[in-house]
């Protein structure tokens, strides 16, 4: 049987929906896992912008095409490709080279943990707000994929 949709996956906790909601963005979660999120963070998980409870809509026509898609998997064929993990806060070790004018830098996450994969963000601050100015720029503030953000 066909996989499900990338659109029926809740971006947060990577499962089948089951209670779409949509944002004012265009956005659809799972209404549990955002509205858990919402009450830590306050914001967007997709765009960080500012997003309340009641900014949330039933995603109707969503929840029809799941319950559609539901329907037509056999029920031993209905499993979560991705199995929920809980959170576990870590710390991760750091450590930053300098040589031949490039920076390098790796992380490292703790030994003999599981893991799902994630995403890092690495910002130079360019602006001189720091006293210190990157080194590696050209007129327009950038190589590399470094661009000045302010």
């Amino acid at each position: 049987m066909a996989e499900p949709s990338s659109t029926f996956i809740c971006p947060i906790t990577h499962e089948l929906m089951n209670d779409p909601v949509i944002d004012p963005d265009g956005n659809s979660y799972e209404r549990t896992a955002i509205e858990a999120w919402l009450s830590s963070h306050g914001t967007s998980p997709i765009t960080r912008a500012p997003l309340t409870v009641t900014d949330l809509r039933p995603n109707r026509a969503l929840k029809a095409a799941v319950s559609e898609y539901r329907n037509s998997v056999h029920p031993k064929e209905q499993t979560n490709r991705h199995p929920r993990a809980k959170a576990v806060p870590y710390e991760l070790t750091a450590t930053g080279n300098y040589a031949n004018g490039f920076v390098h830098l790796s992380i490292q996450p703790p030994p003999d943990t599981t893991r799902s994969p994630c995403d890092i963000c690495c910002v130079v601050d360019t602006s001189g707000s720091m006293a210190v100015q990157a080194e590696i720029q050209n007129d327009s503030n950038e190589k590399f994929g470094l661009s000045q953000l302010d």
